[in-house]
């Protein structure tokens, strides 16, 4: 199994991911013979995954290693499609410059749809979120409060050491400094 044999491979099987972060990369192959895709994990690296309720199993590769990988195939892959979904990924991806002005405005407006895409989705996920935690304190805030209430009795002593202690240090940090430099004193008089 070489790069070359992957190559083909790919064109006939392969698919390109893009996994949770936006600007990650990935390349998948699905099938039902798991064998293969080992051997791939072996020779390329990568993850495999099995589907049990359809009985197929699946090779990721992703991030830096699927870029690398890529670049390597594009030049051994002959499949027109392919090609260009590979080389449209990579440019998308930041990975390879556009090839020219049309393809650099096509470029850019996918990554505006994508970046609004995924603005509306962390909206979303934000607006969840404080409504989740809204919730969670409504329920849960007589009960924060009378734990908070019993922690602040028994630790307040503790606490007021802390702060005296806090304070002696901070009046003789200021002592010293004053004892250092008089002509601080003479300006403040002044």
């Amino acid at each position: 199994m070489n790069i070359d044999w992957l190559a083909g491979f790919y064109e006939g099987e392969g698919s390109i991911s893009s996994p949770k972060h936006l600007y990650s990369f990935g390349l998948t192959i699905v099938q039902k013979d798991r064998s293969v895709l080992e051997d791939l994990q072996r020779n390329f690296g990568g993850s495999v995954s099995t589907e049990t309720t359809r009985n197929i199993s699946k090779w990721s590769l992703n991030g830096d290693n699927a870029t690398k990988l890529a670049l390597e195939l594009l030049p051994r892959m002959h499949h027109l499609g392919k090609v260009e979904q590979l080389t449209k990924a990579l440019i998308l991806k930041g990975h390879l410059p556009p090839r020219s002005a049309e393809e650099a405005e096509e470029v850019t407006v996918c990554l505006k749809a994508v970046r609004a895409y995924a603005r509306t989705q962390n909206e979303k996920r934000r607006e969840e979120r404080k409504a989740y935690a809204q919730s969670y304190r409504t329920e849960h805030q007589t009960e924060h409060v009378e734990y908070m209430r019993d922690y602040n009795r028994e630790n307040q002593e503790k606490l007021n050491e802390q702060h005296k202690a806090r304070s002696r240090i901070l009046q003789e940090a200021v002592r010293n400094y004053l004892k250092e430099h008089p002509e601080t004193v003479e300006e403040v008089k002044a």
